[in-house]
C-alpha cells in the first residue's frame, strides 16, 4: 500500500484539500486524510491517480456499453523493471509498483501456474456466482484484465518482457523476480521460490502458429551443470482468429516442460537428427574411446587430469560462472555464502571467425606496395637519360620503413592493425597464428561486436583508405624525385659537349654585343651621309653584326636538342613525373607517364588486388575451408552423431554426475556457442511424447496440442466476465469506483486548465461526496453483517 495523501498532494498542490473540503459542512470537512483512509484500503491505486484505464479508444464499434464497467475496474501500474524487482534482505527495495500489482495476484489461489489458470478459468466460468467475495473477485478481474492488456496493447518484443515481470509476481508474490537480461549468466527469465525452493523459469511468449523454444545451448548446459539442475520452460501460445485485417486474439495456450541433466539430450533431439547431431556431437577422441558402456576407464578419461589431456586440440581451464541468483543459499566448505561457481572446460583454441587470417593478405599487400613502388617506377637515368633505372635505386632502407610505417597508419584508420612486428616473420612455425598478431587483426574497426576481416565480401581496402596511403608515401619520395632530376640536369650541363656549346655560345653572345655596339657608334658617326668613310665603315660594322648573329643562330640551333632536353627535365622536375611500368613486367620497356602521386595510387591498387588474390591462395592452401573449419574438423569430424546421443543418453543414466557434466560441455554445440531451436512441429511433438514422464512435464499435456492450460482472452469474453462479476458486487462499491473514475478525471480536467473552469472542480466535489456516502454506506452493511454472524 502507499501514502495516497501524499501522492494526491505531490500531484496536485496543498490547494486541493481546501477544494474538497469545501463540498462538506463546516461541521464535517473532508480532509485529503479522511479520503485517502476510505480509498486504499479497498484498492491500489497507480501513482499519481492512475488509477483505472481509460478504454473509450478501444470500445467495441456499433454496440452496447458492455464496455463501460472496464472503464471503472482498478489496474495495476504496467511496469516492467519495477513489477520484476523484488526485495531481498541483502538488497531491500522500496517499490510500490510492484506491491500494487502483488496486492491483487496474491489472492489468486493455487500453488503454481497451472492451478492459477485453472482457478481463473473456474472464475471466468462463475462470474456471476454470488458466491464469491468481491476481494476474490477483483483480484481474478485484475488479474484478467491486466494479463489482457499485457498481450494485446505491446508489441511482442515489449509484451515478452513486460510478461515475463508480471507472471514472477504472479507465481511468487513476495521473492519472485525476472532477471535482466544484460545482467545474469542464465538462460532463465524469471526465478521463483515455492516451498522454499528454487525454480528458474525460460518464458516464451510467441503466436500459436510460430512458436520457437530454444535459447543458447552453452548457457543451458552451463545453468544445468552449474547452478539449476532444473530449468523450466514455460511457454504461452497465442491463438488468433479472423484474417490478417480483422485479426483477433482469443486464446491463450500454455505449455510447460522442464530441462534436466536427465532428459537433456533426449529433448534435444527433438530438434531433428541433423540439428541436434550437430548441438550433441562429441570430439573424436571420446567417440573412438566409447566401448558401448560405461566403463572406469572411460570416466577416467574425463575426470582423471593425467587421462583428459588425451582429448586432443586444447588445454583444460577452471572457469567460474557468476550465480545469477542472489537468494541461492549456495556456500562453501567454511558455510560462507558464494556468488561464483567454478567449472571445468577445455579451450580447444578456435580461430574465431569462419575466415582465413587476413595476415597473409596484408602482408602480400604491405609488400607488394613496397616492391611495386621500388620496381615498377622508372626516372630517366642521370648518366644516360635515353635510358631509365629504377625508383629502388634513390630509395634507402629508411625511405622503406618509412613507406611501411604509413601504409600501416592509413591502413589503421579503417582496419585494426595491431602485432605489426609479426610481419615480417616469414618463417612462422604456424602459419594460421602468426605470433604477436592479435585475434581483432584486419578487423573494421567500428566492427567489433559483429568483426567484419579484411578481404572479406566488401570489406578490401577502398579509396577511402588507399588515397591517404598514397599521399604519404608520395610525400617520402617527392624530393628524392625533384633531386634527381636536379641531379640529371646538372649533369647534361656538366658533360664536355655541353660545356664547350655552352662557352661558344657565350663568346658569340659576347661577340654579337660588341659587334652591336660597334654599329650603333659608326650610325652616330656617319650622322645623315650616305657616302664617304663615316658611311662605309657603319656598313662594314652592320655586315659585322649579322654575322656574328647569324654564327649564333646557327651555334644556337645546334644545341637546340640539348636544351630540349633540359627544359623537359626542369618540366619533369616541376610536376614530379615518373615512367611506370602498368603491366608490372620487369622486362617490359613500354612505360607510362604519370605524376609520382597517381602513380603511386595505381600501384596500391593493384597491390590490394595482390592481398586478395593471396587470402584466396591460403583458403586453397587448406582445402577450401578456413582455419577454424579446419580445426572444427579435426577435433570433432562429421562422423559419430549417433554415437554421441547414445553415450550422453547412457551418461545421463549413470551415477557419475561430475563425468556427465564434463561430457556436456565438450560437445560441439557448446564450444562453438551454437543456439538451439525447436520448431512448432517439433515442439508439439515433444509436448505430447510419452517419452518425457512427469516429472518432466509438471503441468501435464492434456489439453489440445499438448497444453497444459487454456485461457480465453479475447475482448468480448474479458467484457462479458466483468459485466457478470460487477453484477454481484454490492451496488454501493459500483458507486465507489465509478466516482473514483470520474474524480479522477475531473480533478486533472480541473488542474490542466489551469484551475480556471469551476465546472470540473464542482463535479469532483460531488464525486468525492458520492465516494464518502457510499463508502460509509459499506462500512455499515459490513458492520451489520459481523454483529449478526458473532450472535
Amino acid at each position: 500500500m502507499f501514502d495516497l495523501d501524499k501522492m494526491i498532494t505531490e500531484a496536485y498542490g496543498p490547494d486541493l484539500d481546501k477544494m474538497i473540503s469545501e463540498a462538506y459542512d463546516s461541521k464535517a470537512p473532508m480532509s485529503i486524510e479522511k479520503l485517502s483512509e476510505m480509498v486504499e484500503n479497498m484498492l491500489v491505486l497507480q501513482e499519481s491517480l492512475g488509477i483505472f484505464e481509460d478504454v473509450e479508444k478501444s470500445q467495441p464499434k456499433g454496440g452496447d456499453n458492455n464496455w463501460e464497467n472496464l472503464r471503472y475496474l482498478p489496474i495495476a501500474q504496467v511496469s516492467e523493471l519495477k513489477w520484476g524487482t523484488a526485495a531481498t534482505d541483502a538488497m531491500p527495495v522500496d517499490n510500490s509498483a510492484r506491491e500494487q500489482l502483488a496486492t491483487y495476484l496474491r489472492q489468486i489461489p493455487g500453488t503454481d501456474i497451472a492451478e492459477k489458470i485453472n482457478n481463473l478459468n473456474e472464475f471466468i466460468k462463475n462470474a456471476g456466482n454470488s458466491d464469491i467475495g468481491i476481494q476474490q473477485a477483483l483480484s481474478f478481474l485484475v488479474f484478467y484484465r491486466t494479463l489482457s492488456m499485457i498481450i494485446t496493447n505491446f508489441n511482442a518484443a515489449a509484451a515478452g518482457f513486460i510478461f515475463e515481470s508480471f507472471l514472477a509476481v504472479l507465481l511468487d508474490a513476495e521473492n519472485g523476480k525476472q532477471i535482466p537480461a544484460t545482467d545474469a549468466e542464465t538462460i532463465a527469465d524469471i526465478i521463483i521460490y515455492p516451498n522454499n525452493s528454487r525454480l528458474p523459469i525460460s518464458l516464451k511468449l510467441y503466436g500459436e502458429n510460430t512458436i520457437t523454444v530454444g535459447g543458447s545451448f552453452k548457457q543451458m548446459v552451463l545453468d544445468l551443470t552449474t547452478q539449476y539442475p532444473v530449468m523450466q520452460y514455460i511457454v504461452v501460445g497465442k491463438e488468433y482468429s479472423g484474417s490478417k485485417g480483422g485479426k483477433a486474439l482469443n486464446k491463450l495456450n500454455f505449455y510447460g516442460f522442464n530441462f534436466t541433466l536427465d532428459n537433456f539430450p533426449t529433448v534435444i533431439n527433438y530438434l531433428g537428427e541433423a540439428h541436434a547431431g550437430e548441438l550433441l556431437q562429441l570430439p573424436r577422441t571420446i567417440i573412438e574411446n566409447w566401448t558401448g558402456t560405461v566403463t572406469r576407464a572411460f570416466k577416467s578419461l574425463l575426470t582423471n587430469a593425467e587421462e583428459r589431456t588425451k582429448i586432443e586440440g586444447g588445454a583444460w581451464e577452471e572457469k567460474e560462472i557468476t550465480i545469477s541468483d542472489d537468494m541461492s543459499g549456495f556456500k562453501d566448505k567454511e558455510g560462507n555464502l558464494i556468488t561464483g561457481m567454478k567449472y571445468q572446460q577445455i579451450d580447444f583454441k578456435i580461430p574465431r571467425g569462419n575466415r582465413v587470417s587476413p595476415v597473409f593478405g596484408y602482408r602480400a599487400m604491405r609488400e607488394a606496395t613496397v616492391d611495386y613502388i621500388k620496381n615498377s617506377i622508372y626516372l630517366p637515368s642521370i648518366s644516360d637519360p635515353g635510358n631509365y633505372e629504377k625508383l629502388e635505386n634513390i630509395l634507402d632502407d629508411n625511405n622503406i620503413n618509412d613507406i611501411n610505417n604509413k601504409f600501416d597508419e592509413a591502413m589503421a584508420t579503417r582496419f585494426i592493425i595491431a602485432g605489426k612486428e609479426a610481419l615480417i616473420n616469414k618463417d612462422a612455425a604456424d602459419k594460421y597464428n602468426i605470433n604477436n598478431v592479435t585475434a581483432e587483426f584486419g578487423m573494421k574497426a567500428d566492427t567489433k561486436e559483429d568483426p567484419k576481416f579484411m578481404f572479406m565480401s566488401s570489406h578490401k581496402p577502398n579509396l577511402k583508405v588507399i588515397e591517404p596511403a598514397s599521399e604519404n608515401i608520395n610525400a617520402i619520395i617527392f624530393q628524392k624525385v625533384k633531386n634527381h632530376y636536379e641531379k640529371l640536369i646538372q649533369n647534361i650541363k656538366n658533360k664536355d659537349d655541353y660545356k664547350q656549346w655552352s662557352a661558344s655560345k657565350m663568346k658569340l653572345e659576347t661577340a654579337l654585343k660588341n659587334a652591336a655596339d660597334a654599329e650603333a657608334k659608326a650610325k652616330v658617326a656617319k650622322g645623315g651621309k650616305r657616302t664617304g668613310e663615316e658611311y662605309a665603315t657603319w656598313k662594314k660594322s652592320q655586315e659585322e653584326t649579322k654575322n656574328v648573329r647569324n654564327q649564333l643562330v646557327a651555334l644556337i640551333d645546334e644545341g637546340k636538342k640539348m636544351m630540349e632536353t633540359i627544359k623537359k627535365y626542369n618540366g619533369y622536375e616541376t610536376k614530379n613525373i615518373v615512367f611506370i611500368d602498368a603491366d608490372l613486367d620487369p622486362d617490359s620497356t613500354n612505360f607510362e607517364t604519370m605524376g609520382l602521386k597517381n602513380s603511386i595510387l595505381f600501384l596500391l591498387k593493384k597491390a590490394v588486388v595482390k592481398g586478395v588474390e593471396v587470402n584466396k591462395e591460403k583458403m586453397k592452401e587448406t582445402g577450401g575451408v578456413s582455419p577454424r573449419t579446419k580445426k572444427i574438423n579435426q577435433i570433432w569430424g562429421s562422423e559419430g552423431k549417433k554415437e554421441s546421443l547414445e553415450i550422453l543418453k547412457r551418461m545421463a543414466k549413470s551415477k557419475d554426475v561430475e563425468a556427465y557434466k564434463i561430457l556436456l560441455r565438450l560437445t560441439k554445440g557448446y564450444n562453438l556457442s551454437r543456439q538451439f531451436d525447436i520448431t512448432r512441429s517439433k515442439f508439439e511433438s515433444l509436448m505430447k511424447s510419452e517419452a518425457l514422464s512427469k516429472k518432466y512435464l509438471p503441468y501435464g499435456n492434456k489439453m489440445e496440442k499438448g497444453a497444459f492450460a487454456v485461457l480465453d482472452i479475447g475482448e468480448a469474453k474479458v467484457m462479458e466476465v466483468t459485466n457478470r462479476a460487477f453484477e454481484n458486487i454490492n451496488e454501493s462499491m459500483k458507486t465507489i469506483f465509478k466516482n473514483l473514475y470520474f474524480l479522477q478525471r475531473n480533478i486533472n480536467s480541473f488542474v490542466a486548465d489551469g484551475m480556471e473552469k469551476t465546472t470540473p472542480a464542482k463535479e469532483a466535489k460531488t464525486n468525492a461526496e458520492i465516494i464518502s456516502t457510499a463508502t460509509q454506506e459499506v462500512i455499515d452493511e459490513k458492520s451489520t453483517e459481523e454483529r449478526t454472524n458473532a450472535r
